[in-house]
């Protein structure tokens, strides 16, 4: 093919050297179909041919429709617009020219995709393997077109949003995705990148969630917002249609190192987040607080429906909680001063005496609180009560310091889980921090000091009769960087850890007695 002429009347010319002509079926003849720049127009121009004495035409064949491009048919038609015979009794002469002008389209076009059959211009597919669709234009004249699209669905790695490979740390940024969210579907929200920001599962019924815009945000340090520190990275989610849910969040180790990190939590004004999945009291003290945004004063404390997980093959936190609503979401330990308890609760210790467990609490001030029930869990997850201890507020409600107690007169050996649950006088509950009290099997006692620690670490042991002991310096994995055994004897002793190789930050410390855990608590190496 050629140009020929200059815009805007430029000619395209496309040479046919080895043309079939009608009632043959070799090449035998040429032409020529010109293309006029800016209008519809088309010329079929006749070449030399080898066909004498027969009947034949060439041309651009129709025979579908009208509105195809058509056959020239006759020797005596210059301006073919419909299809009549395809015979010529005589071939047209070298250099004879037909003009050609196909209907206009009207622009009203319909869309067929497949598969499904489904129409309109664009359609919303969600696949979950690669895969192609193609599409069909049809105009008002029958006119076709035909494309495909093919679209690349890439594996989920189960790298968080905002992290490293294999989830090992988080960097700070945001990232966002919105998607339809139907009435009764769990749908996993990604990046760009694929990678997992956040599951939100809307139930049958009820409100539709409708589109939903779900963030994750990782600042760079820790936030601390009315005194409460938060863990870095946290969320914001915005559907459409407001209303309740439940929803997986999703953390690094990394996240809740930073956090415990925080000066408020290395000098214990606040509690700790998980060290590693073995770590039970902390993580049936994880609580997420919601937020709304440009008021975060406006809270409410939430307690994930079930207990925190760690999942070891993506190497990541998962936090699934009811919500009454959607708005922001922020990780943190539960603490006294923001345990969600409906009195001002400002202090709650198990300690023990003699061959007991003696829990006390003190409040500032009570509001329609009915009593407490002091709980405990063998395990850090199913929780009994013990006992009742009525308010001793006029009516359940009080401005002045009331101290409480309860007595466990039956620890069992290993770790004693306790918490506080507070009944206000219409049935609510709400829950304090758990706190582990660990009993050796012959009434052992540890402590632990000093906290923090700089390059000694001493912790006294006493015993009722002799025993094999070991402690254990743990880091953030779990994995054991410093250990000591020694034989102790009947009463008090002392085992000194040697920290002076040991590198900042906070570390789980493991007793075993006869190589059965008895203790387990958190120290923070600081240089000296």
């Amino acid at each position: 093919y050629k140009t020929v002429g200059t815009a805007p009347n430029r000619i395209c010319v496309i040479d046919f050297e080895l043309a079939i002509t009608y009632t043959n079926t070799t090449p035998n003849s040429k032409m020529q179909v010109w293309l006029h720049e800016g209008t519809n127009t088309i010329d079929i121009v006749y070449g030399p041919s080898s066909i004498t004495g027969a009947s034949g035409s060439t041309g651009l064949g129709g025979t579908i429709t009208t509105a195809e491009m058509q056959s020239v048919n006759t020797t005596t038609n210059t301006s073919s617009t419909t299809v009549a015979s395809n015979a010529n009794t005589v071939m047209p002469a070298s250099g004879t020219k037909y003009t050609w002008t196909p209907p206009v389209s009207t622009g009203v076009y319909t869309y067929t995709w497949m598969p499904g059959s489904q129409s309109g211009a664009s359609i919303i597919v969600n696949p979950t393997t690669t895969s192609s669709y193609s599409v069909v234009q049809q105009d008002s004249n029958g006119c076709k077109a035909f494309d495909t699209i093919t679209v690349n669905v890439a594996a989920v790695s189960g790298v968080l949003a905002q992290a490293t490979a294999a989830n090992a740390t988080s960097t700070a940024g945001s990232a966002n995705q919105s998607q339809t969210q139907p009435d009764g579907s769990s749908v996993l929200y990604f990046d760009a990148a694929c990678n997992l920001i956040v599951n939100v599962d809307d139930g049958a019924g009820g409100n539709v969630l409708g589109n939903t815009q779900s963030i994750v945000n990782v600042n760079g340090t820790v936030q601390v917002i009315n005194g409460q520190p938060f863990v870095p990275r946290w969320y914001e989610i915005t559907p459409t249609s407001n209303g309740p849910a439940d929803v997986t969040l999703y953390f690094t180790q990394d996240d809740f190192n930073k956090y415990n990190a925080h000066p408020s939590v290395v000098n214990n004004t606040h509690d700790s987040m998980p060290i590693g999945p073995l770590d039970l009291v902390a993580i049936a003290n994880l609580r997420i607080t919601k937020t709304n945004p440009g008021s975060p004063a406006s809270t409410l404390v939430l307690t994930p429906s079930t207990p925190p997980t760690f999942n070891t093959l993506e190497n990541r936190w998962e936090v699934r909680l009811a919500v009454p609503s959607f708005s922001q979401f922020r990780a943190h330990s539960a603490n006294p001063g923001n345990a969600a308890l409906p009195v001002a609760l400002t202090s709650f210790t198990v300690s023990k005496e003699g061959s007991i467990s003696l829990a006390a609490w003190i409040t500032a001030s009570e509001a329609n609180n009915s009593h407490f029930n002091l709980q405990r869990s063998l395990d850090g997850n199913r929780f009994a009560t013990l006992g009742r201890v009525n308010s001793k507020a006029v009516n359940g409600t009080s401005n002045s310091t009331l101290e409480y107690n309860f007595t466990d007169a039956n620890p069992q050996p290993g770790h004693n889980y306790y918490r506080l649950e507070q009944v206000d006088m219409d049935g609510r509950t709400s829950l304090s921090q758990t706190i582990d009290l660990v009993w050796g099997a012959n009434g052992s006692v540890v402590t632990i000091y000093p906290n923090p620690a700089t390059d000694k670490l001493n912790i006294d042991l006493a015993t009722e009769k002799v025993s094999q002991m070991e402690v254990r310096l743990l880091d953030m994995s779990g994995r054991v960087v410093k250990s000591v055994m020694q034989r102790t004897v009947k009463g008090m002793n002392n085992i000194t850890l040697d920290l002076s190789n040991i590198a900042e930050g906070v570390y789980g410390v493991q007793v075993y007695e006869n190589n059965v855990l008895t203790h387990s608590s958190k120290v923070n190496k600081q240089r000296k």
